[in-house]
This record gives C-alpha cells, sequence and structure tokens, in this order.
C-alpha cells in the first residue's frame, strides 16, 4: 500500500487593478505589501501553502518588539541574579565565621592596622569577619589605632 501525497495549493488573493479617479479625488495609497509564503493547518490539512501578505513596516515593528521584550527579558534576568547575590553575598564573611568562643585582649604592635591584628588572632577566619567583631567588640569609631592600644579581640 501506498499513501498518497496530498498535492501542494497555492492560495492568493486576486490582484485588483486600481480603481480610476475622477481629477478632483485624492490619490490612494499604493499597496506595497511584501508576499510571504508560510505552511497553513496542521498536519492533518496536507502540505498547502497560504500567501499571507505582510508590509515592510509591520515587519520592522514585529522585529523591534521581538527585541524589546528580549531587552526587558534580558534585565529582568540580570536583576534577578544582581538581588540573589546581593542576598546571598550580603553579609557572607560574618556568615562563614564562626561564633567566638570567648575574649582575650592584645596589644597593638608599630606598624599595625586592624587588618593585620584579625590576621594575627584568627588567620583561619576570613579578616573582614574578624575586623567587624574587634571594631564591635571596642567600640571603635575610626581605624586609627595607636602603638600599645590595648584591643579586645574574640578567640575561636
Amino acid at each position: 500500500m501506498t499513501a498518497a501525497v496530498a498535492p501542494r495549493v497555492e492560495v492568493t488573493a486576486p490582484v485588483r487593478p486600481a480603481p480610476r479617479r475622477t481629477p478632483g479625488e485624492a490619490a490612494r495609497p499604493v499597496d506595497r505589501r511584501v508576499i510571504v509564503v508560510r505552511p497553513a493547518g496542521t498536519r492533518c490539512a496536507g502540505t498547502q501553502t497560504v500567501r499571507v501578505r505582510v508590509t515592510p513596516k509591520a515587519q520592522t515593528a514585529v522585529y523591534r518588539r521581538r527585541r524589546g521584550v528580549a531587552g526587558v527579558l534580558v534585565g529582568a534576568a540580570l536583576g534577578g541574579f544582581v538581588w540573589f547575590f546581593a542576598i546571598v553575598g550580603n553579609d557572607y564573611a560574618a556568615a562563614t565565621a564562626p561564633e567566638p568562643t570567648s575574649t582575650a585582649v592584645v596589644h597593638v604592635r608599630a606598624g599595625e592596622s586592624l587588618n593585620s591584628v584579625a590576621v594575627r588572632v584568627a588567620p583561619q577566619i576570613p579578616a573582614q569577619a574578624v575586623i567587624a567583631e574587634i571594631v564591635e567588640l571596642n567600640h571603635l569609631h575610626a581605624s586609627a589605632l595607636r602603638v600599645g592600644q590595648a584591643l579586645v579581640t574574640p578567640v575561636y
């Protein structure tokens, strides 16, 4: 048994000649639409094709809308990533640092900063988390330290 193949049929609208104008009548627009061939119907409908007229202006409007929608979607995706990483990374250093078990008093040496004190006290913990803890424990308003200054530091 062989299957019958449906014939390919092209359906087009008849082209009408331009109507005649009277001398006082305004000029009518000319139909300059492009003919695009697209498949019609479903598989059950066979291999018919229908000719559809699409204006170049309509095509550019469709592409402009698509670009606009794509831009909005990409912007929303980027905004979502920024929001996600802002929430997750907001206090990452503090979230990864363990809770201090006790405190100790450390004296500042010559040339030391809060960062070097934090690394000396807890080298395995992120420095920013230790600095934040030192600032909180000592109620520091500035990062300036004096040689010999006593600082309360966390012990992990």
